[in-house]
């Protein structure tokens, strides 16, 4: 009896195993409805001392609630406290020691902000300031995320080089930026590129081009040591540990892609250099005509994933489809801006507050930081 017991119970968590694997198909209907997200307004910031928002970046927020904001029109770091109080910058460009030339993302792993710089640099700065250290890593990706100080999630370019736009899968690794050695999480098709040629032969160009949200792109999101990540031209997520074990996969079938305007895809070209924007008919024909499923992933603290949905006729609020921590699809959430404004970028969740960029009528920028409530099973 023991032992036909004992059978019962190991056949049981085999089971249950082969379930938590497998993947959670869901219709394109939440089992539970509309989630409101219900925005209250906490503070409104549009400049950091006599520095008014030009280029914000995604901030990133520690512990604390402190905000750490780029700004790439001024190559500063901005400080707001939890209060939505301007306390200081950190560094400022250079190439000399708490200098960074070309700041491009912001990251925070424990007591530190870290920097990463164009020219494959990472600089460490504590929250207070103090610069650390900088670190380079000869590889050719960006990093996606930072599990800690020194190891990272990145997925390399999908052009070689030699130039030549990639066709089969890329590895997402998992870095050790000291030792520059790579393991294998697991394997996926990399970002799609726009490209455009001027001629063929001798002093031809072409033109090789990602664009943010528009692009099919691998998505990606860490969250307590586990990965979620996901190409999001077809709406498919997967969570898988440092090792690459499957813990999780789940998607959405029979959800429909959104036509892109051609007035943004037109806007995307004013922002490349002069020698992309001379060849603008023929990016615009490189473009796809369907936009992506997704651009974010996020996790909150209690394991609801967040997915956020491209749609770019829509600049008066975002789209979120939210999932249960094992992959069923829970609520649809619609974060409307009050007011006259126009979202700029992808907001930011921490807690019970989620951040977003803002543009009022008069193209001014403000970060604003609203009050959230988040669902609960």
């Amino acid at each position: 009896m023991k032992l036909v017991k004992y059978i019962l119970i190991l056949v049981l968590t085999i089971a249950s195993a082969n379930i938590s694997n497998a993947l959670v198909e869901n219709e394109d209907k939440p089992v539970r409805g509309e989630w409101d997200l219900n925005l209250q307004e906490v503070w409104s910031v549009d400049s950091a001392g006599d520095d008014f928002f030009v280029r914000l970046n995604s901030p990133v927020i520690d512990d604390e609630g402190n905000v750490y904001v780029l700004d790439k029109k001024y190559v500063k770091i901005f400080v707001f406290n939890s209060e939505g109080k301007f306390v200081r910058t950190i560094g400022r460009q250079g190439e000399g020691p708490g200098e960074y030339k070309n700041p491009n993302i912001l990251f925070f792993s424990g007591n530190y902000l870290i920097v990463v710089d164009r020219g494959q640099r990472v600089h460490y700065f504590t929250r207070e300031g103090k610069y650390r250290n900088t670190l380079r890593y000869d590889l050719n990706a960006r990093p996606r995320g930072f599990i800690d100080v020194l190891h990272f999630i990145a997925i390399r370019s999908n052009i070689g080089e030699d130039g030549d736009e990639k066709k089969e899968k890329e590895p997402l690794n998992l870095y050790d930026i000291k030792t520059k050695k790579a393991s294998l999480i697991a394997e996926i098709r990399a970002e799609k590129v726009v490209t455009a040629s001027n001629g063929s032969g001798r002093g031809s160009a072409t033109v090789y081009v990602q664009f943010d949200q528009l692009t099919p792109t691998v998505v990606t999101a860490l969250d307590n040591k586990k990965v979620y990540f996901g190409m999001n031209d077809v709406y498919s997520i997967k969570k898988v540990d440092l090792e690459g074990k499957e813990l999780l996969s789940f998607s959405i079938k029979g959800r429909k892609r959104k036509k892109i305007p051609m007035e943004y895809k037109e806007s995307q070209i004013k922002l490349l250099s002069p020698e992309a924007q001379s060849m603008k008919r023929k990016l615009i024909d490189s473009m796809p005509d369907d936009s992506t499923y997704f651009n974010k992933i996020d996790v909150d603290e209690n394991g609801f994933i967040y997915v956020y949905l491209t749609d770019f006729a829509n600049v008066r609020g975002q789209e979120i489809d939210i999932f249960s921590p094992d992959g069923t699809y829970l609520y649809h959430s619609y974060v409307k801006l009050p007011g006259k404004y126009r979202t700029i970028g992808l907001s930011v969740m921490k807690g019970d507050h989620m951040y977003i960029r803002v543009e009022d009528e008069g193209e001014e920028l403000r970060l604003i930081k609203y009050k959230i409530n988040r669902p609960s099973l």
